[in-house]
């Protein structure tokens, strides 16, 4: 009975002691909120930015956009964000969604276009949420990422959020 107890404590603390250095919790996870905009008809209220690791060891970037109606992805919508991976201020790439109705032959697909190459994402979504999921290294990331959210319908744009600058804000933007 001894023996038995031994092997899988042992078993236990090597496993944890490998995952826990290999497979780290988020690295950093950012949320902008963007105010109710009436003229809009399908209004961003927030979108999300997440960098982090997986089982896999593989990093991760996440970004998430959620709306205020529950019809948010109704019809072709299409967003872009805006990715500022070095913290120059300037876009280094773009990430695109779309949920098109595919019986339709619209597209409904994640890419994101870095350093004049597109990569696939992939794309989630449900009632009032859109997001797209990339590896970090398409990014080349040196610094924390910004990034900042269009959205349209038919080439027309909708909203966008912020209305200025990029999130997180510039109070953030130097916190690790």
């Amino acid at each position: 009975m001894g023996i038995f107890i031994r092997r899988p404590l042992a078993v236990a603390f090597v496993v944890l002691g490998v995952g826990a250095s290999s497979v780290p919790a988020d690295a950093y996870v950012d949320t902008g909120r963007d105010g109710a905009d009436p003229h809009a008809w399908l209004d961003i209220r927030s979108t999300t930015r997440r960098v982090w690791s997986g089982a896999n060891g593989h990093r991760y970037v996440t970004v998430s956009v959620r709306g205020a109606e529950a019809y948010y992805l109704a019809g072709p919508l299409k967003v872009r964000v805006r990715l500022d991976a070095r913290g120059d201020g300037l876009r280094d790439a773009v990430m695109v969604m779309r949920n098109g109705d595919t019986a339709s032959g619209q597209r409904r697909d994640c890419v994101v276009r870095a350093d004049g190459v597109a990569h696939d994402g992939t794309l989630l979504f449900g009632t009032r949420v859109i997001a797209c999921r990339i590896r970090a290294p398409i990014l080349r990331p040196g610094k924390r990422i910004r990034w900042k959210v269009t959205s349209s319908q038919y080439d027309a744009l909708i909203d966008r959020a912020p209305d200025r600058g990029w999130y997180p804000s510039a109070q953030l933007a130097g916190v690790r």
